[in-house]
């Protein structure tokens, strides 16, 4: 049962890790635009590298929640999961912006190429930021009460 939980949290410490540096990744580029294949590079790889790290996060998180009748802490784990969407359509979007799966089937004249752009473009951010103070609120305040509990 040990490994167990160190195999999960191992699992977990890779996803988030693949989230931050693929989000500082992602943003370091719009600093650094000397090297032009280096950045278009990037682009392509780093938003798929975190919607893998999102979901490796939120998938562990939900194996590793604990089942109980306390609302409070049902409650806190529905937010979690709330959370972990928000980190995993910020991606989407990220994806979407830098490789524009969506845009033919959606843009037919320029209002709804308007539109396209109000919703994806640099909305990625506002989304991960969303999942990111959800999770700082969910984390500290379970284990408050699960220390309230034992």
């Amino acid at each position: 049962m040990e490994t167990k939980k160190n195999i999960y949290k191992i699992f977990m410490l890779a996803g988030g890790v693949m989230m931050v540096s693929s989000a500082l990744l992602v943003m370091s580029t719009t600093l650094y635009l000397e090297n032009i294949q280096l950045v278009t590079t990037i682009r392509q790889w780093a938003p798929w590298f975190l919607l893998i790290g999102s979901i490796l996060y939120v998938v562990v998180q939900r194996l590793t929640s604990v089942r109980t009748k306390d609302i409070a802490i049902g409650r806190l784990q529905s937010i979690q999961l709330l959370s972990g969407f928000c980190l995993i359509i910020s991606s989407l979007l990220l994806i979407e912006q830098y490789n524009g799966f969506l845009m033919p089937v959606i843009v037919s004249d320029i209002n709804s190429y308007y539109n396209y752009l109000r919703i994806v473009h640099n909305n990625w951010v506002v989304m991960l930021f969303v999942g990111a103070i959800f999770q700082l609120y969910t984390t500290n305040r379970l284990s408050h009460e699960q220390q309230k509990d034992s």
